[in-house]
């Protein structure tokens, strides 16, 4: 990797570095006297051959960086994602009983924080970088999770968003992760020229929409 390279890389995990710093203090204060805590290991961070362009628009914007998950059950979220749609881990699973940090980004106080980065599939938004979805567990007497999308995925919230994937082979995906349990919204629409499915809706775990695109490039054939 070039030093242009490892420059852009450091903005791909600047979130990363964020996190693991309020991680490591936490690990430090519940460590046994006389015995340093367990070292981070690096993040599993997918190799980029073809580096993106590192160029912020007019407004100073680069590219995305991670979207984000606010989880009922992180490992269950992990589990939907990479082992059923195929991302990768980047870092394994930070619990931080107490997160300043956090605190002060996210407008809570005292909310105990479980955290993990899931790399996307794809190539990068910019320099090195491939976007993430950063899962976000987070519990405490005061702060109840918000059930109302997971009790209504189609609702019409203001606010809510969602990801949208190109694929391969739309209609092998859905049968195969109709057999894990996955739930649609309904049936894929054609796709009039190729008379195969085109695009459909599927729900995550905690109720978060999910698009997936049939690609009908080289790749696909």
């Amino acid at each position: 990797m070039t030093g242009s390279n490892i420059e852009t890389r450091r903005g791909g995990i600047a979130a990363l570095a964020l996190v693991l710093s309020a991680g490591a203090l936490a690990q430090t204060a519940n460590a046994p006297a006389g015995k340093a805590p367990a070292a981070e290991p690096p993040p599993n961070l997918p190799v980029v051959e073809h580096p993106a362009p590192v160029m912020a628009n007019s407004a100073g914007f680069y590219a995305l960086e991670h979207t984000h998950i606010f989880t009922a059950d992180i490992e269950k979220c992990i589990h939907f994602y990479v082992d059923l749609l195929g991302f990768t881990q980047a870092t394994p699973i930070h619990d931080t009983p107490v997160n300043p940090r956090m605190d002060n980004l996210l407008g809570f106080k005292n909310a105990h924080y479980k955290q993990v980065l899931l790399n996307m599939p794809g190539g990068p938004s910019y320099g090195t970088h491939v976007p993430q979805i950063e899962v976000w567990q987070v519990s405490g007497d005061t702060y109840p999770l918000d059930e109302s999308l997971a009790r209504n995925p189609t609702a019409n919230l203001r606010g809510k968003g969602y990801n949208a994937y190109r694929v391969k082979n739309l209609g092998a995906i859905i049968t195969r992760l109709k057999a894990a349990g996955v739930k649609f919204v309904s049936e894929p629409n054609i796709n009039a020229q190729h008379n195969v499915p085109g695009a459909v809706y599927m729900i995550d775990p905690d109720g978060q929409l999910i698009e997936m695109d049939n690609y009908f490039g080289e790749d696909s054939k």
